[in-house]
């Protein structure tokens, strides 16, 4: 027996109602509404479409695979570590226009502990890649959306902190211009951190400065209370949804060096196969199959 947010998933053939009032109240607990295109299975008479997506998601899932309900809301509510799965559904739902997804997507961080200005960071990181399209949905959502004070943060392991020190390259943002022995400190801080240098700090260094100091001051406080290894998980998933090899690479470089464990980095791999399917696998054996071989 497997029960996935009420439903049996080893019985696709059949679904009681119980199960079915069980499942739309966990989403109109987590994310704020019973989720119409997930129900449109059952309602149709064909549960096993759901049941064995359902087995195919919960594996790549953030939210918790145990029901949620009113009453456990405070509770149950997933692995802080695995947020990065929300925070890139916000980037991938912005660029869509889907307003509806990244309002469950911010209802679900807040009902995991995610204060207001905890999602303003994640909504900025998001933000990075969808630019003005993502922002502009964001901006309809937050029109109407009610933002709570959680009743408690989440709970982060010890090692999983903010630690601006190692986001720093030691520039001057004082001023736009990148100043002399700016540049050798950036390739210093990819070296030293990553192990090598990204060929954009060496194209932009000689050909747009300001462009890429630009970029380091946004990049350097995107946040100011989350932990930094949210910052790498989350912007490894966006370069997978936008097949990005290098933007991969990077992060997954970047996760390692910052203590992400393989567990979490396997989760930040698979999450996004909810859109892809496994063949998002391919690219990723073939730009860091050999990191994920060896990642302790």
């Amino acid at each position: 027996m497997v029960i996935d947010r009420g439903l049996d998933l080893l019985k696709p053939d059949e679904m009681l109602q119980d199960e079915f009032e069980a499942f739309k109240l966990h989403y109109a607990t987590r994310d704020g509404r019973s989720h119409p295109g997930l129900n449109m299975w059952a309602e149709q008479g064909r549960p096993d479409y759901l049941k064995r997506y359902r087995l195919f998601a919960r594996y790549l899932a953030t939210a918790p695979t145990d029901a949620v309900t009113p009453e456990n809301v405070n509770t149950n509510r997933g692995d802080p570590h695995k947020a990065s799965g929300s925070f890139t559904c916000i980037f991938w739902y912005g660029l869509l226009g889907f307003e509806e997804g990244n309002h469950y997507s911010l209802t679900n961080l807040q009902n995991g502990g995610f204060s207001k200005d905890e999602c303003l960071q994640g909504i900025a990181m998001a933000c990075v890649y969808s630019g003005p399209r993502g922002m502009e949905t964001m901006a309809n959502v937050l029109k109407t959306f009610e933002w709570k004070e959680p009743v408690e943060p989440p709970h982060f392991r010890e090692d999983w902190v903010n630690d601006k020190s190692k986001m720093q390259a030691g520039l001057d943002f004082s001023t736009a211009d990148l100043l002399p022995g700016e540049l050798s400190r950036i390739e210093q801080w990819y070296g030293d951190t990553i192990g090598e240098v990204p060929a954009y700090v060496r194209f932009l260094g000689r050909h747009n400065p300001p462009l890429l100091k630009a970029y380091r001051n946004r990049w350097e406080n995107l946040l100011t209370t989350l932990p930094n290894q949210l910052l790498p998980t989350t912007m490894f998933q966006i370069h997978m949804l936008r097949q990005d090899r290098a933007g991969i690479r990077e992060n997954a470089l970047l996760a390692r060096a910052w203590g992400v464990g393989h567990e979490e980095m396997v989760h930040a791999l698979s999450a996004w196969m909810v859109f892809g399917s496994v063949q998002m696998a391919t690219m990723a054996q073939e730009v860091v199959g050999d990191l994920f071989d060896n990642w302790d």
